[in-house]
């Protein structure tokens, strides 16, 4: 129906003229959505923009305020009849009001029906609360509507109509269930609502727990876990079943009554742990943790290192144990003690320190020991003698830069010496195509190089230095500062020593500290592939714990060869010799400290 305002003559052309249509029409139920459209109301040229309001009663208060909005939907509750007002102005300040009357009869339709489930998840033993109280009717009072419910979803109604909105339903089972509710109006007109709603096995008052020793195993531990701590929060009597899924990959254990389970690993990586804890009711809760496995802990390497392995009692011995090792434990980490005198009394407990300096008060020889302990209080021990002389000569200790080995040191006269035989290994610092004769160890034995030293070739060491077309074998054996000793610091030295009357005074426990061992020396013989290409080298070991060789940097030229001053002591003597000897020789290494 399209109603109109009446025009006269009089208005002016600038006022609107309202066009309204009403759907479904000027009569209608209270079910129905009534829409008014003012959508072809004519606002004349120059009008400007246009505004509406409305008002939906007998009152003369508007329902709306104005507004662009030229369409209103509105639903009458109550039967009865409506004076509907439209009203219209534009920019101008001209307008137009327009009215109907809508006839409204009763009408008749369906309850809109709301489940809510309390809690929304539970177990099979939960009391479920069902709350149909949100449910409305547009016609009818929520008591005067009846409710049945199928609380399963599985087409079979558990109750028949009733009043109630709210009820409680225990289901008994684990599943996913669509609960329905049927709700019916006194005229008979039906309507249906569902919901989900889960329902496990798992009790959240079950509170599961468990721990294990060792804490930090390794795969060859047998680890024990325990869920002794597991409990329900509200039944301190329940009994309880546990179940473990100890390896990845595997499934659950069977169910026991018994909390604890010990275990070994098989494979090494970071585990999840599984527990699940099952009350006498079958209800049940569980619980994760992970542990880490290491590998299985092997106890550390005890090692150190001793500045000298011989000294006097004035002697501070440096020892350090830092290249101790561990599988699984830094070196910083580890914890060492040391035995000075080898008694198997720990003269020091437990420390992470791993350098200090000892200086023994009586002479002789002692088992200096260390034990070393890892973070899982696995153990090792290592032991090396030192040699401590009665004597009271000063000594010292000398780093050499270019290895990081130490020695001893001992100041005989006016001059620093050498205590103990060099062991350079020059060929660190060379190409290989340069080493014609590399320097060797007692019987070409590795081992022996930390006790002996090395056997240096002595035209290497002293021709060279000074031959101007070989420059590129030149290599000084002695560390920074110190040199090749000379002819004459030689004899100053058995003069300081009194070592031409007793050559026992310069060897290993001699009064001078010198420590000289009896070594030898070592020639050779090579095999040759061709004319110029070596195959391979025989080296002959000479007077080898018999003898005591030591070389000086000055040569002797005679018409048949050139020979360097030689020092000699014979074990089975002793005796001191010194004179010229062939350089083509190789012979152990002391050094002397530059003025």
């Amino acid at each position: 129906m399209v109603l109109t305002s009446g025009c006269t003559d009089s208005e002016i052309d600038l006022k609107p003229e309202i066009k309204l249509i009403t759907t479904p029409g000027l009569s209608g139920l209270t079910t129905d959505n009534f829409v008014f459209d003012a959508r072809q109301t004519i606002n004349p040229p120059g009008g400007g923009k246009l505004f509406f309001r409305w008002n939906f009663g007998e009152d003369s208060a508007w329902d709306s305020q104005l507004s662009k909005d030229p369409l209103k939907t509105i639903r009458f509750w109550k039967p009865g009849n409506y004076l509907v007002t439209v009203y219209a102005i534009n920019s101008k300040g001209f307008s137009d009001t327009t009215f109907c009357d809508i006839n409204i009869s009763l009408g008749r339709s369906a309850p809109r029906p709301v489940i809510r489930i309390e809690p929304a998840t539970g177990h099979f033993l939960t009391p479920f609360r069902f709350d149909a109280q949100l449910t409305r009717d547009d016609e009818d009072s929520l008591n005067t509507l009846l409710f049945k419910w199928d609380y399963n979803g599985d087409g079979i109604w558990d109750t028949d109509f009733d009043t109630l909105t709210v009820s409680t339903y225990v289901f008994g089972m684990e599943g996913n269930f669509k609960p329905i509710v049927e709700v019916i109006d006194p005229t008979g007109l039906r309507a249906l609502a569902y919901t989900k709603v889960t329902v496990t096995s798992v009790d959240p008052d079950i509170i599961a727990d468990f721990s294990w020793t060792p804490a930090d195993g390794t795969l060859v531990d047998t680890i024990l876990f325990d869920a002794s701590e597991s409990h329900h929060l509200t039944n301190s009597s329940s009994r309880f079943n546990y179940s473990w899924r100890l390896e990845e990959g595997e499934g659950w254990t069977l169910p026991a009554d018994t909390p604890t389970i010990r275990y070994k690993f098989r494979t090494i990586r970071d585990q999840q742990i599984l527990l699940k804890v099952t009350d006498e009711r079958g209800l049940f809760n569980t619980i994760g943790k992970p542990i880490h496995l290491d590998p299985e802990n092997f106890p550390p390497t005890a090692t150190f290192d001793v500045s000298v392995p011989y000294g006097n009692i004035r002697t501070q011995f440096r020892l350090s144990a830092w290249n101790c090792k561990d599988d699984q434990d830094t070196t910083g980490n580890l914890l060492v003690r040391w035995d000075f005198d080898g008694d198997k009394i720990w003269d020091t407990g437990f420390s992470t320190e791993k350098l200090l300096f000892h200086q023994y008060n009586t002479a002789g020889h002692f088992n200096l020991t260390i034990e070393v302990m890892d973070s899982k209080g696995l153990t090792s021990q290592y032991s090396r003698k030192v040699l401590v002389s009665p004597w009271e000569n000063e000594t010292g200790i000398l780093r050499d830069s270019r290895d990081g080995q130490y020695y001893g040191t001992v100041k005989i006269g006016d001059h620093w010496w050498m205590a103990e035989n060099l062991k350079y290994d020059f060929r660190s610092d060379l190409a290989p195509s340069k080493i014609m004769f590399p320097s060797i160890a007692l019987n070409e034995d590795p081992s022996t190089i930390e006790t002996y030293g090395r056997y240096y070739y002595v035209k290497d060491a002293i021709v060279n230095r000074v031959a101007p077309d070989e420059v590129d074998y030149v290599h000084p054996l002695c560390p920074r500062s110190w040199r090749i000793p000379t002819k004459h610091d030689w004899e100053q030295l058995i003069a300081d020593t009194h070592s031409d009357m007793e050559p026992g005074n310069l060897v290993l426990g001699g009064k001078s500290d010198f420590n000289a061992t009896y070594m030898g020396y070592v020639d050779f013989t090579i095999i040759w592939l061709t004319m110029n290409v070596p195959k391979d080298t025989i080296y002959n070991f000479r007077d080898t714990f018999k003898k005591t060789w030591f070389f000086s940097a000055n040569q002797h030229s005679n018409i048949d060869r050139v020979d360097l001053f030689i020092v000699q002591i014979d074990r089975n003597g002793p005796t001191l010799w010194t004179g010229w000897e062939r350089l083509s020789l190789y012979i152990p290494v002391r050094c002397v400290k530059e003025e």
